[in-house]
Order: structure tokens, then sequence, then C-alpha cells
């Protein structure tokens, strides 16, 4: 029976990776392990001569970092709209409506 050396276990490492971002349920997740599989598939490919293998990983890398930086910067201004929000901003339900007469009858 054979073991596997050296690149074989980046191969394995790859692979398992490709599942990872199959199994992400969230799209960063899914952007963040396909892009850690495209590395560790470039560098078994490199190793083992697997041209087609390493073209489609050189390809796909730059894509799925492209697609990652899309989202961030869709979640980035999200992300200054909590930080910017304040809570006096908001009417505070819980204190009684106060007319123009200090809430003493009809207004």
């Amino acid at each position: 029976m054979m073991h596997p050396h050296g690149a074989d276990w980046l191969g394995y490492l790859a692979a398992v990776l490709v599942f990872c971002s199959f199994y992400a349920r969230s799209i960063v997740a899914l952007r963040l392990a396909a892009i850690t599989s495209n590395v560790a598939f470039i560098g078994y490919a490199a190793a083992k001569a697997l041209y087609p293998v390493l073209i489609l990983h050189t390809v796909l890398l730059p894509l799925n970092c492209w697609r990652l930086a899309q989202l961030r910067a869709i979640d980035e201004p999200r992300e200054r709209e909590v930080e910017t929000h304040r809570p006096e901003d908001e009417p505070d339900l819980a204190s009684p409506i106060v007319g123009e007469n200090g809430g003493q009858g009809r207004d």
C-alpha cells in the first residue's frame, strides 16, 4: 500500500478545503475556504506538474479574492450605519407622551 508523501498531503488538504467551501453557510466563509483551497491546489499542482489544475486555480484565486472584496465593500456601509447609529436619535417609547399642558388633561 502506498502512503501519501509531501505534495500529496497538500492535495488532500486542498480537497478538504473544497468540501469546506461547499459546507459553508455564509458566502464570506465560502469565499475564504475557496481562496485557501485555491492556494493549496496551486502548490499541489505546481509540485506535481499538473498544469490544467494549476491554470484553473491560478485563474480562480484572483476571482475569489475579487468577489470577497466586493462582499466586504457591500458590508462596509452597513457597518458604518450601525456604528453611527445613536440610541438618543430614537424616541423613548417607555416615557409617557407629554402634551403642551404638561400631560395634565387634554391638549
